[in-house]
């Protein structure tokens, strides 16, 4: 038996390795960790400003002021909406593993990259470490780890959405499980509960996926160390999984509270659209299929050899999979020009907070990190021969993802479809551009509105901005997008077209941002000549951008 410090020393080697690789993997953005961002300047621009913003007020809770939980969940956007913060995912969850240095640095850029590359470093730690524990295996481990870091679905889908990216701590949930099932250990059902607490606090969309298969996990675990009968267990189990529950439970009754006031449903058009299909499997099969080949061998593979996972418990496990893979298809299952419901309509129609979430497709997150675990397991037993080790090096290749891509894509601009794309003074980054230095000077009441409107290019860089000047802006961008806002970017698309319509617009601002190189015409120039023809003061003008006070109505 190795000892505890071999034992701390091979954890440490594992974390480092993975480390190694996802630095390697995103070069060269450890370079640029304060001045780029992973992925583009679309979902991952608005998650550093999510975090920001949340870090802001839970340091000012920590500091006694217990006003700023409130104050958190109305977030500077959709002017004159509030709890806007619940348009979207809140981040809590990332956003408490960088806090000290968002005190110390509010580096919104930082904050991001950072957690960025840890849930990459710890998915593959926690899948090689939950294959290793089943097989005793590092080959296993290592096959994991690495096809549920680098899965197509992750790299081609889930780069920039950190919340999926956080199946990390599901994992890692699974292991102190299955720990405490073997060996009635009290420090790895904490473990399990601290790890599903930051999952739930890390994305709505796993907390709510992952959670039946958490269960059933929970089930399959004490079936196979023969604990079903055990009272004690299930206490144990039932403990770790209600806690989670219990935290994260006020934040939940915020999202259905807004869900409630909204009338949040998600149309059949929207849902489908984004759920899976048989055309979407088809398309990504170059690499999914090596995964799932894998998986299906360390599901069939015959017993064998100590601390192995049984066949019966394996072939759960695959079956588990399917479910998943199943309710990632949506409420309708869409196969060739035949169509199926679901039963994913049945959570929609039953489960609470279920009708508004939008991707079904996010059950692959789960299928895929099953057929992980399977996958090192195949890879193990596939190992024993010489012809069989080639097998597995050949697939795991496939079903890694970046084997494939150009270097890694960072700071891509996303957006524009109507407006030329954003000026340079936009850029993301630590430094405020000078129109919005002079904004922060404005009184506090201030509410702005920026021009050019709707396009989610700007939206973001606008409300990202929001963390410079500090006032609620009417533009926005998340999730949801609350009742009026739609119709104001439909007239403000063409400001010149209604100017009466324009002019009602932008009643709930005191100020408006007029960016002239968001047209390719002369639309910025000819907006503020209207804006002056009726009172507006200009204020500050910098890079072409204008800020001007609308008159008093």
């Amino acid at each position: 038996m190795p000892s505890r410090r071999q034992l701390r020393l091979r954890a440490l080697a594992v974390v480092t390795l993975y480390l190694a690789i996802t630095i390697a993997f995103s070069w060269p953005l450890a370079t640029r960790l304060t001045t780029s961002i992973a992925a583009d300047f679309g979902d991952a621009v608005f998650t550093s400003w999510v975090m920001t913003w949340v870090a802001r007020h839970l340091n000012a809770v920590l500091g006694g002021d217990l006003g700023a939980w409130a104050a958190m969940w109305q977030a500077p956007i959709f002017a004159p909406d509030t709890a806007t913060l619940t348009y979207s995912e809140h981040f809590i969850g990332p956003t408490l593993q960088v806090l000290p240095l968002t005190w110390i640095t509010e580096q919104p850029l930082l904050a991001f990259n950072l957690i960025w590359i840890v849930t990459f470093t710890l998915t593959g730690v926690a899948a090689h470490r939950l294959a290793h524990h089943w097989s005793g295996s590092h080959l296993a481990g290592a096959v994991a780890g690495l096809t549920a870091m680098f899965s197509d679905y992750r790299i081609a889908f889930s780069i920039s959405h950190l919340h999926t990216l956080s199946v990390h701590w599901w994992l890692f949930g699974l292991w102190g499980l299955d720990r405490f099932a073997a060996t009635s250990s009290w420090w790895a059902l904490a473990g399990t509960t601290a790890a599903l607490t930051m999952l739930h606090l890390s994305s709505n969309y796993l907390m709510a996926f992952c959670a039946p298969f958490t269960a059933a996990f929970a089930v399959w675990t004490l079936w196979r160390h023969g604990r079903l009968r055990d009272l004690r267990a299930w206490a144990g189990v039932s403990v770790a999984g209600a806690i989670p529950v219990l935290v994260v439970m006020p934040v939940v009754l915020r999202y259905l509270a807004t869900r409630e006031a909204l009338q949040v449903t998600r149309s059949a058009v929207e849902i489908a659209a984004n759920s899976a299909s048989l055309a979407t499997y088809g398309a990504t099969a170059w690499s999914v299929a090596p995964l799932v080949g894998l998986a299906i061998i360390g599901a069939a593979a015959p017993d064998g050899g100590s601390g192995r996972v049984s066949r019966p418990a394996r072939l759960v496990l695959l079956g588990l999979a399917v479910v998943a893979i199943v309710l990632s298809f949506g409420p309708v299952m869409q196969f060739s020009a035949v169509a199926v419901p679901g039963p994913y309509r049945w959570l929609m129609d039953y489960v609470p907070g279920f009708a508004g979430l939008r991707v079904p497709q996010r059950f692959e997150v789960i299928a895929l990190a099953l057929c992980s675990l399977l996958a090192g397991i195949g890879a193990e037993w596939l190992a024993r021969w010489r012809i069989g080790l080639v097998v597995v090096v050949g697939l795991t290749a496939l079903a890694i993802q970046p084997l494939r891509t150009t270097p890694f894509m960072i700071d891509r601009v996303i957006g524009t479809v109507g407006p030329p794309p954003p000026p340079p003074y936009l850029r993301p980054s630590a430094d405020a551009p000078p129109i919005y230095r002079f904004a922060r000077t404005l009184p506090a009441g201030a509410v702005l509105i920026e021009l050019p409107f709707g396009d989610i290019g700007y939206e973001i860089r606008y409300t990202y901005f929001t963390l410079a000047h500090g006032h609620r802006i009417v533009n926005g961008y998340s999730g949801i997008l609350p009742p009026l806002y739609l119709p104001r970017a439909a007239i403000l698309a063409t400001p010149l077209a209604d100017l009466d319509l324009t002019a009602r617009a932008l009643e709930p601002a005191t100020h408006v941002v007029v960016h002239t190189h968001g047209w390719y015409d002369d639309t910025g120039t000819r907006l503020r000549a209207w804006l002056e023809g009726r009172g507006a003061r200009a204020l500050a003008n910098a890079d072409g951008a204008w800020l001007y006070a609308l008159p008093m109505r």
